[in-house]
């Protein structure tokens, strides 16, 4: 009779793509009834013998991201460009079904769901609980929560082919991606970053300008919200120390902005 036994770890982290610790022989079977199309292996540590060759003889690609890049850096558990990467192959529909594993199921693998739920917008203490509901009995390690927390999500670029999942949840389809274009000409002669593109949020904060065709609306958008800020300032009296905005003010007629984050008494603002 045969088993069908999953690995340690193992979970569904968006249709056709699931997450694993290192798996075994004995999963062979339930590897087989996913049709991976690709593995992403994230530890350093070279799979089994048995393993190597399932994979060879399954047709599956073994991208092997913790060989190509692991270093050590400081504090990080993980280092950037496997998360990037890793990422980019995530969110590019040709690669699945695609399974993310490491040694563990948890450190690694935890970190880069937690790095796409970052993407996906989701709430940080959506985030942590789903990262440490992995980890019990056991508990997880702060440095790869406070990664999650500071990774810059704007590092990653967004593939063409977007899976439907990540686009549904970013509230976009083609058609709405077209009609910004048609409203907005030619204007933009350099094409967005993805992150831009497709309305990806900065610190969980909605986009207020994503598409530059008019640079004098945004201009006069900020001068308000740094008037606001001054005068919400000058009126308090909590001890607060009062932000220079004068680089801001510069920034403006030297014509560097790129976008603007609108958040409650606060601006924050990008330049090239």
């Amino acid at each position: 009779m045969e088993t069908f036994q999953p690995p340690e770890r193992f979970g569904v982290v968006a249709p056709q793509v699931y997450r694993s610790s290192m798996f075994h022989p004995v999963n062979f079977n339930f590897i087989n009834g996913l049709h991976l199309k690709t593995i992403v292996h994230l530890s350093p540590e070279v799979t089994l013998r048995a393993v190597s060759s399932f994979i060879r003889d399954s047709n599956i690609t073994l991208v092997h991201l913790g060989m190509k890049f692991w270093k050590p850096s400081g504090w990080a558990p993980i280092c950037e460009d496997i998360v990037k990467e890793a990422l980019e192959i995530v969110l590019d529909v040709r690669n699945h079904p695609l399974m993310l594993m490491c040694t563990s199921g948890l450190h690694q693998t935890g970190t880069i769901v937690g790095c796409l739920r970052r993407l996906q917008n989701r709430s940080f203490t959506s985030i942590i609980d789903e990262l440490r509901s992995f980890a019990y009995p056991s508990h997880t390690r702060y440095a790869n929560e406070n990664f999650i927390e500071f990774f810059d999500v704007d590092l990653v670029s967004l593939p063409e082919n977007l899976p439907a999942w990540f686009l549904k949840h970013q509230g976009i389809t083609g058609d709405n991606d077209m009609s910004h274009e048609s409203a907005e000409g030619t204007a933009n002669k350099k094409p967005l970053p993805a992150y831009k593109k497709y309305g990806n949020r900065h610190n969980n904060t909605p986009l207020v300008e994503a598409w530059l065709k008019d640079n004098a609306s945004i201009v006069r958008e900020i001068e308000n919200s740094i008037d606001s800020i001054e005068e919400s300032a000058h009126s308090q009296s909590s001890g607060r120390e009062i932000v220079d905005l004068s680089k801001y003010r510069n920034g403006l007629k030297e014509g560097k902005v790129v976008i603007v984050y609108n958040r409650p008494r606060n601006v924050n603002v990008l330049f090239n």
